[in-house]
Order: structure tokens, then C-alpha cells, then sequence
């Protein structure tokens, strides 16, 4: 996203102002026509992943929704895969996680994705977000973007990608 663009701070009433680098080209035209922008992207940059792009419209905005369904490449960290399959996983995947709060050394989705699985998500977020813009500014409790956006793997999808990691380990040793 840009922000560094005076042009673009011009009518903004934050002085936090970025937008995506294909907004100015995509700003007429709907929810439904950017998700099939987005999702055209993905799917000529993803081939070979099950992935999930959809809309959700509301009172007040909408929303883009991109999820992971499969993947060819391990996504998850080994050590979380393994806590998420134990019986009682809860309170072992949160103290496990609670390290990316203790440091500053350590992130979140370096604990839970692998090396390769953060980047992925990473550039699907940044496809999603190239044809946003962003004028918030949260410590006055003001939003005002042109879409929000969540890119995850889906929830449903979540386990079996889980087994996959912890099976394409346990296979290596």
C-alpha cells in the first residue's frame, strides 16, 4: 500500500492515508468486481491450491474473504501442528503461543506457519489489499476503508492441513 503519495493524502482525514497500488484504477467498481479482480489474481498466481475467495456485503461496508482449503507445501509449524492434535489442545497451543507475547524476538505466525506458509499468506493479503485504501485511524475510533479483508486457511480445512504437516513430518523421521 502507498502512503507516501501527498495526492493521495490530499482528501484523507487521517493522517495515516494508504492505498492499495490498483485502487485509483478499481475505486468504481463494486464489491463483486473486485472479489473477481482478486480472485482471478489468485488463481493465476496459486495454481495447484484449493483456495477460497468470497464477499460478504453489510450494513456499514463489506468485507473480501480469501481461505486456504488445501495446499501443495506444508503450512503449519511442526511443534504447533503437534499440540493442535493433542486431546486437550487449548491450554498447550496457548502457552505455546503466549512466546510471540514474551519477546519481541518471536511473532505469532512464526510460531504457528512455516518459513514458506507466512509468506503465502502474506502475499495473499497483499493481493487483497492492492485494490483497498485505508484512512483509520483507531486511536480516535475511526474506520474508514473501501473493504476490510481476512486471508486464513479455512476453518473447516484446518485439521486435515494440520495432520498433513504433522504426517509430512513424522514421515521425515
Amino acid at each position: 500500500m502507498r502512503g507516501d503519495d501527498p495526492m493521495n493524502k490530499k482528501n484523507a482525514y487521517s493522517h495515516q492515508y494508504t492505498e492499495g497500488e490498483k485502487y485509483q484504477e478499481s475505486k468504481n467498481l463494486t464489491i463483486k468486481e473486485i472479489t473477481a479482480l482478486v480472485r482471478k489474481e489468485i488463481r493465476v498466481e496459486f495454481k495447484g491450491w484449493k483456495i477460497s475467495v468470497s464477499k460478504e456485503t453489510y450494513a456499514g461496508g463489506a468485507s473480501i474473504n480469501v481461505n486456504i482449503k488445501d495446499s501443495p507445501i506444508k503450512l503449519y509449524n511442526s511443534e504447533y501442528a503437534r499440540l493442535k492434535q493433542l486431546e486437550d489442545h487449548g491450554s498447550a497451543v496457548r502457552e505455546y503461543t503466549d512466546q510471540a507475547f514474551k519477546s519481541y524476538d518471536i511473532t505469532l505466525d512464526s510460531l504457528i506457519y512455516t518459513d514458506e506458509g507466512a509468506v503465502v499468506l502474506k502475499r495473499l493479503k497483499e493481493i487483497v489489499e492492492q485494490y483497498n485504501f485505508d484512512d483509520s485511524d483507531s486511536m480516535i475510533d475511526y474506520f474508514h476503508v473501501n473493504y476490510y479483508s481476512h486471508v486464513g486457511v479455512d476453518w473447516e480445512a484446518e485439521d486435515s492441513l494440520i495432520s498433513q504437516c504433522v504426517e509430512k513430518v513424522s514421515s521425515l523421521v
